[in-house]
């Protein structure tokens, strides 16, 4: 080796810090902070061969429907309410 480079500055490097939140069994509910995880985690779903069910589509439900529970779209009353067009989010 006949070159030696050196830094000359400090090298900054991300804050990682909050990323431990976030794991295996996280965001199976909705928040603020989960909002991309637990969309990405229905958007999952979609290789149980679920047809017509989009990213887009579960997006829309979490934002505008109330689904905040990973199994909420399973039960017969938030089906109903969304059947209806029904806006349930408070």
């Amino acid at each position: 080796m006949k070159t030696l480079f050196w830094r000359r500055e400090e090298r900054e490097y991300p804050e990682t810090s909050t990323l431990k939140q976030f794991h295996s069994l996280s965001c199976l509910t909705y928040t603020e902070v989960c909002s991309q995880q637990f969309v990405a985690r229905l958007t999952w779903l979609k290789q149980l061969r679920m047809r017509g069910i989009s990213e887009a589509t579960w997006r829309q439900w979490v934002e505008n429907h109330n689904l905040t529970l990973i199994n909420n779209w399973l039960s017969e009353q938030w089906q109903s309410d969304l059947s209806k067009g029904k806006n349930t989010k408070c």
